[in-house]
C-alpha cells in the first residue's frame, strides 16, 4: 500500500480526532446516522473486519447527532463497544462540519462507506457518491442502488448485498487486498465523471434535447 500523494489541508478538526496519515487504509462513512443510509450495518462490519485484520484498516465514522441520541442510539453504543475493543482503529466524529472541514475529512479518507439500504436510492443519486467519484476515491457501496449501476460505468470501488453486514465486511477486506488496484481506476476515472458532470456538458445536454424536440 502506498499513500496518497495529495496534501491533506491543515484542519482543526485532524488535529481535534488526532487524525494523521498512516501506511494503513482509512475507510470513512460521512453524513448522518439515519437507518436508512446503512448506519446500523457499521459496528458489525467493522469489527469483523478488525477481528480479521486489526492492524491495517481504520475506520472514521461522522455521526453528527444530539448529545442524547450520541448517549442512548443503539448503533451508536455498539460502534462505541467495537472503539474500546480496538483502540485508534474507529474514530466516531459526533459534530456537524463545516464545508472546509468536511472536505479536508473527505479528502483524507482512504475509501468512501455507502451502505445506504432506503427504498429513495434505488433510483435516488447520492451527494456522497458524486463527491467520491469526484475525488477519485474508491467506494464500497450497497448493491441494486443508483450507485451500484454509476459504479459499473466508472469502476473503482465494490459492491456488496444490500444490507448484509457480513458481505459488507467481505467486501472492505477485498478492498484491503486489492486497494491499490481499485485507487488507481478511481482515480483514472475521476477525470471523465467531472467532465460529464460539468456545468458545461449539461447545458450541452439540454441544448441537444431542446434541438431534437423542434
Amino acid at each position: 500500500f502506498s499513500e496518497q500523494s495529495a496534501t491533506i489541508p491543515d484542519s482543526a478538526l485532524m488535529e481535534r480526532y488526532g487524525l494523521a496519515k498512516t501506511t494503513g487504509i482509512d475507510f470513512g462513512y460521512m453524513g448522518d446516522s439515519r437507518e436508512g443510509k446503512g448506519f446500523s450495518l457499521l459496528a458489525p462490519m467493522i469489527e469483523r473486519v478488525l477481528e480479521q485484520d486489526p492492524s491495517r484498516s481504520r475506520f472514521i465514522v461522522q455521526c453528527a447527532v444530539s448529545e442524547y441520541e450520541f448517549q442512548e442510539n443503539t448503533s451508536i453504543k455498539e460502534l462505541k463497544r467495537v472503539s474500546e475493543k480496538f483502540p485508534s482503529r474507529l474514530i466516531l466524529i459526533n459534530e456537524r462540519l463545516s464545508e472546509a472541514d468536511y472536505m479536508a475529512l473527505f479528502r483524507f479518507l482512504n475509501v468512501v462507506l455507502i451502505p445506504y439500504t432506503g427504498a429513495g436510492f434505488v433510483e435516488g443519486t447520492s451527494n456522497v457518491y458524486s463527491e467520491a467519484a469526484a475525488l477519485g476515491k474508491p467506494v464500497v457501496v450497497s448493491d441494486n442502488t443508483w450507485m451500484a449501476n454509476e459504479l459499473k460505468k466508472y469502476f473503482g470501488g465494490v459492491e456488496f448485498k444490500i444490507g448484509d453486514s457480513i458481505d459488507f465486511a467481505e467486501k472492505v477486506l477485498e478492498v484491503n487486498a486489492n486497494f491499490d488496484e481499485l485507487s488507481t481506476r478511481a482515480r483514472t476515472f475521476a477525470p471523465s465523471w467531472n467532465q460529464f458532470h460539468s456545468a458545461e456538458n449539461l447545458v450541452d445536454m439540454l441544448l441537444k434535447e431542446l434541438q431534437t424536440q423542434r
